[in-house]
């Protein structure tokens, strides 16, 4: 039943869609306007074929060609059919930050640095924060774009989801050390030491959790959504100290990638 659980759940990221989707549909609830039904699965949809299809945007013509008349091709188009139909009755006013969301993806999958060898994702410095820039547009800023929020408002929610996802994409980081040493791949963890990206961590935990409060006081949030985000930045914490290489990945597929959902959870405590 684990193994089942790890290869046809874990290992093909429908635990982190659904988290995602979640994390989407949370957003509304804290911003206490209604839920876009449609929005919600379009991101479900989007965040599976990204994570799993994201190496078609690296294939030549002949590659597409061949992939495209081939079987494994059959969900991955048949689910960008659903997720253009789902886009397709949102309002026009996501699309500009829905395509800075996509633009994020390509410079994260796609090399365009040092003759094109190098992608976003191997800048120390830039990688977790790309995670959480793309994650923070399709999961708090197009929501709070449905409400009449000023850009100010909407980009302190924006910052806040950000810097928390960049908090658990530091997490996987930590936990793909070994394997990023022998890819050569340089990430915080492995350059700056555990200790110190732990420390990091926990600077942008307290940084999140500020603006939070922030936004409570100002009456953008409601105090319930603020409590379950506390204590899920708390929880997030609480696992950033215990991360470690020598744990095995699907503790980072299962809890770390869990924490995204977890806001929604607790909504119905």
């Amino acid at each position: 039943m684990i193994s089942f659980i790890k290869k046809y759940y874990l290992d093909p990221y429908i635990h982190l869609s659904i988290c995602t989707a979640a994390l989407t549909g949370f957003s509304f609830y804290a911003l206490s306007i209604s839920t876009l039904l449609p929005y919600v699965g379009f991101v479900g949809v989007g965040t599976f074929l990204l994570y799993n299809y994201h190496r078609v945007f690296r294939f030549s013509i002949n590659e597409w060609k061949k992939w495209l008349i081939s079987r494994s091709a059959i969900l991955p188009i048949i689910l960008t059919i659903l997720s253009i139909y789902l886009l397709s009755q949102q309002t026009l006013k996501v699309y500009l930050p829905l395509s800075l969301a996509l633009l994020g993806c390509l410079l994260y999958f796609v090399p365009i640095l040092e003759r094109r060898t190098k992608t976003f994702r191997e800048l120390t410095w830039i990688k977790i924060f790309l995670i959480g820039f793309v994650f923070s547009i399709i999961t708090i800023v197009i929501p709070a774009m449905s409400a009449s929020y000023s850009w100010v408002e909407i980009l302190l929610m924006g910052l806040a989801r950000m810097l928390f996802i960049s908090v658990l994409a530091l997490a996987f980081d930590i936990g793909d050390m070994l394997s990023d040493e022998e890819t050569n791949t340089t990430t915080l963890p492995n350059k700056m030491g555990i200790k110190y990206a732990k420390w990091v961590g926990t600077f942008l935990i307290f940084i999140t959790s500020m603006i939070e409060i922030y936004l409570a006081n100002a009456f953008v949030i409601e105090f319930p959504a603020l409590m379950i985000m506390m204590i899920t930045y708390f929880l997030s914490w609480i696992i950033l100290l215990k991360s470690s290489s020598e744990r095995s990945k699907y503790f980072y597929l299962f809890v770390v990638d869990g924490l995204v959902g977890l806001p929604f959870l607790l909504s119905f405590i």
